[in-house]
């Protein structure tokens, strides 16, 4: 069996379809309790275990898909890029020292889930706030404090929970289709 180098190579397409529809599932199962989602644990894990390109579509997608549930509207470009990019940072650092410990993972989770949260706060602030300032973007950042505490704190359990054991058999995958690269 020849292994094809590309971009969308069939390995690469269903690690994003499984891990998308892992964050998905995960993101409308926890609809319940504001901003404590497995989303961003998924994403990270994604692009640790299948490198830059799949992460960063797993955070994209996951975000257009499961607006579809939550509801699609000016934020949903910005939730793409937010993810995709934590995706795509998690894919960069697979291979450094940094990622070698579960609680160097978890730091990641932790800084990546404020990182969401500050994308979209500047982004609030840029979209719906009429004077720019630093009190207009305190003030955002303070009334989402509690949500941006939620989302990292979840983040940070999920990947307590679920990266070892999820990159020890993503590990098995790559090993046996070797063409998932970056």
């Amino acid at each position: 069996m020849t292994k094809t180098k590309g971009f969308f190579t069939l390995t690469r397409m269903v690690s994003v379809s499984v891990m998308t529809a892992f964050a998905v599932f995960g993101r409308i199962a926890f609809a319940a309790i504001p901003n404590f989602k497995p989303t961003t644990a998924i994403v990270i894990l994604s692009g640790l275990a299948f490198g830059p390109a799949t992460g960063f579509l797993t955070g994209a997608l996951s975000a257009l898909l499961s607006n579809f549930y939550f509801g699609q509207g000016l934020w949903t470009p910005v939730q793409m890029l937010a993810w995709g990019l934590i995706g795509l940072l998690s894919g960069l650092l697979t291979n450094c020292k940094f990622m070698n410990k579960l609680w160097k993972i978890a730091a990641f989770g932790l800084f990546s889930a404020l990182l969401y949260g500050i994308m979209l706060d500047t982004w609030h602030v840029l979209f719906f706030v009429k004077s720019y300032t630093l009190e207009a973007l305190l003030a955002t950042a303070g009334a989402s404090a509690l949500f941006n505490f939620s989302h990292a704190l979840s983040t940070v359990l999920f990947l307590a929970f679920l990266a070892m054991p999820f990159l020890r058999r993503a590990k098995r995958i790559r090993l046996k289709y070797m063409d998932l690269e970056g």
